[in-house]
């Protein structure tokens, strides 16, 4: 094969997986990501003799990263017509490509493609397809989907539950929480913040209850995406006493964890506690957002001549923040 122009640095991405190698056997080149030169880069493998399914890859991975679906799909295409044979890092991209162009029926395909090739009991591609039918087709598919699969894993177990929330059916949502539960399978930060916003939809404080005491269990309660989720939970259920003593053990927080807390109190009628959260927010340097402002104003609206209100509105006007309503 003829040396490739010294001049030609076609920029692609790291490997998505972390056992996927970062380099060629044959030829030896290095692929870097610009965007700017995608279609240089799909010239470049086209002209190599037998390219490996890893420059496909990455070439798949970046139109992906760059919001062009279409033009991962055909990558995918071009890589079928030369017979090269895609490997398991292949399907979960083109899969997802599918998913965001709303092509069910190439999904159907690359769902025949996995058995095909062998690859119909990867983790990757199984939780790839449960997401490509749960949103594409119906619910009830990704769970037979996931049903039918040889492997599954929590990752596999959450994404059902969320397209459950999405189908307005949290009831099932819950049910997929509680059978990880019952098989013991591991529970991480993503999985609680969907049981949490599951309970949230419910108004069950018994469920809430039991999630929380779950995220304890995992040593996850005060990981600050799971410790916010709660939070919310707590107040949805309307049980702002719990959802305030969570607040208050919080080892760190963040504009979420306080806006949370400042829209349960005014939601519940105290706007002085809201006025003195917002207070000390401001004195813990965590600067207000616009939904911050919005949550804080109805207490303003109530207590005009509070000591703390005046201070609210000071500060908002120093900041340059509109309070006119």
């Amino acid at each position: 094969m003829a040396a490739l122009p010294s001049s030609i640095h076609v920029h692609l991405p790291l490997p998505l997986y972390k056992d996927e190698p970062i380099s060629f056997n044959k030829p030896k080149l290095q692929y870097r990501a610009i965007v700017n030169k995608l279609d240089l880069a799909r010239k470049v493998v086209d002209e190599i003799p037998q390219p490996k399914a890893y420059a496909w890859n990455q070439l798949i991975q970046t139109h992906l990263s760059n919001n062009h679906p279409h033009n991962a799909l055909s990558v995918y295409h071009g890589m079928m017509l030369r017979g090269i044979r895609p490997d398991h890092h292949t399907l979960p991209r083109v899969l997802t490509a599918s998913r965001l162009c709303s092509n069910l029926a190439l999904g159907k395909q690359v769902h025949a493609h996995a058995f095909k090739f062998g690859f119909s009991s990867d983790l990757y591609v199984i939780t790839a397809l449960i997401e490509l039918y749960g949103r594409l087709h119906a619910v009830e598919t990704a769970k037979w989907v996931l049903d039918n699969a040889p492997t599954s894993n929590s990752v596999a177990r959450t994404i059902l539950a969320k397209l459950y929330l999405v189908d307005n059916k949290p009831h099932l949502a819950i049910e997929i929480f509680n059978q990880m539960l019952r098989l013991k399978a591991d529970i991480d930060p993503v999985a609680l913040v969907t049981a949490a916003g599951t309970c949230s939809l419910l108004k069950s404080l018994q469920q809430a209850r039991k999630v929380h005491q779950i995220a304890r269990e995992c040593g996850l309660e005060f990981h600050l995406l799971v410790s916010n989720s709660l939070m919310k939970m707590y107040i949805d259920c309307d049980s702002l006493e719990e959802a305030r003593s969570l607040f208050d053990a919080m080892p760190s927080r963040d504009l979420i964890s306080w806006t949370e807390m400042i829209q349960g109190h005014v939601k519940n009628g105290g706007y002085n506690e809201a006025l003195k959260l917002f207070r000390l927010m401001t004195k813990a340097r965590i600067k207000p957002d616009s939904l911050t402002v919005t949550s804080i104003l109805p207490a303003c609206a109530r207590v005009p001549a509070h000591k703390q209100g005046k201070e609210l509105h000071a500060y908002l006007f120093r900041n340059g923040i509109d309070i006119s309503c």
